[in-house]
């Protein structure tokens, strides 16, 4: 079984080369993820499941998006 361990993102964000797009490829779910993800240094985030089983997928990006911008992401 596939476990998702959402802390290992800030620990491998700072053995991540300068100069690289940093992606969150994995269990970004909530606004609270994604703000954390933001925080770590990573620029983009992979949102797949949680987007998946939303009947009305709108505003969780938006949630996210939030999240992440006010968390230090740029756009």
């Amino acid at each position: 079984t596939l476990a998702v361990r959402r802390e290992r993102l800030t620990e491998l964000a700072p053995r991540l080369p300068a100069g690289v797009a940093r992606v969150a490829e994995s269990g970004i779910a909530s606004p609270a993820d994604a703000g954390m993800a933001a925080a770590a240094g990573y620029q983009l985030a992979l949102v797949g499941s949680a987007l998946m089983a939303s009947e009305d997928p709108a505003p969780l990006v938006a949630a996210l998006l939030r999240a992440g911008r006010a968390a230090g992401g740029k756009r």
